[in-house]
């Protein structure tokens, strides 16, 4: 493992290097969330160098300051909410909401929509929205209490099926340590919410986020079915009822049933055989710029 900083030109090179080895670049977690396109991506494929070889890669293009997105956090009365706490994943330390309800949340990563949550700063009342900064919308967050999801899970005979385990969870960036202010809010020591079925296949989880979308994920007991998946949005202080989940009739779920850990690489770029050999790279410099890679 090899850590290379950038010069003052926001150039790096590295060598002389062995003959006979192969070569690997893996941005850190925060640079992947801040580099503006996917070039990144080919330098996590395997270069070989012959004797005396010098090759210059692709420049690589970051914003550091990263983006933001102005918001307004209220009551169900349209009220402002004042100290409101805002987090977004996966930022680790929330935003605090002025007197006239507003917030601004800078920092985000340069690409792709995230998910924002806003929290009263002292009753259980929350509010989620997926949002898009570079849209220029400006989202208004309606703090209500926690929502609630029901369900029944039948067989392919339409019979009732006590003892499914029904698992509901948020989008997979919520997982890990980025979030643990939000979730001693909520009252959980994880993002997982959990149930069994009842003797008449009923189900029931409370405390979900009004506006998050939720996975819903069912593992069938033996002889009644594989494991099956379904969606759904939760909203503030009402229930969403599913309705009944045929497991004849519900896709099932590949072997991934624990999300992805996103800080090891960045999203929809996972290269399992890079993941265990990151070389990291780091930029000082301006918040936009190009960093010519250049192998020695």
């Amino acid at each position: 493992l090899v850590r290379m900083r950038s010069d003052q030109h926001g150039k790096m090179s590295s060598g002389p290097l062995p003959p006979g080895i192969s070569l690997r670049f893996q941005l850190t977690r925060k640079q992947t969330d801040f580099v503006l396109d996917d070039d990144w991506c080919v330098l996590s494929h395997a270069v070989n160098l012959a004797p005396g070889e010098e090759r210059e890669l692709t420049p690589l293009r970051f914003n550091l300051q990263g983006r933001s997105v102005k918001g307004w956090v209220g009551n169900e009365r349209q009220q402002p909410v004042t100290g409101a706490l805002v987090f977004a994943p996966p930022l680790q330390d929330p935003f605090v909401v002025g007197q006239s309800g507003d917030f601004e949340v800078t920092g985000l990563p340069a690409r792709g929509t995230l998910w924002i949550v806003a929290a009263h700063p002292t009753e259980p009342l929350f509010a989620a929205e997926k949002i898009d900064p570079d849209a220029g919308l400006k989202p208004r967050l309606l703090l209500k209490p926690m929502g609630k999801a029901t369900g029944k899970i039948i067989n392919k005979q339409g019979q009732s099926v006590e003892g499914a385990k029904v698992s509901l969870r948020p989008p997979s960036h919520w997982s890990g340590m980025a979030c643990l202010k939000l979730l001693r809010r909520v009252g959980k020591s994880n993002f997982y919410w959990e149930t069994i079925t009842d003797e008449h296949g009923d189900w029931s989880i409370e405390g979900l986020i009004g506006g998050m979308d939720y996975e819903v994920f069912v593992w069938a007991p033996a002889g009644e079915g594989g494991t099956h998946h379904a969606d759904l949005t939760a909203r503030g202080g009402e229930t969403v009822d599913l309705g009944p989940i045929d497991l004849a009739l519900q896709p099932k779920v590949e072997a991934k049933m624990t999300p992805t850990d996103s800080r090891a690489v960045a999203p929809r770029h996972r290269d399992a055989e890079t993941k265990d050999k990151p070389v990291h790279v780091a930029h000082e410099g301006q918040p936009e710029a190009a960093l010519p890679w250049r192998w020695a």
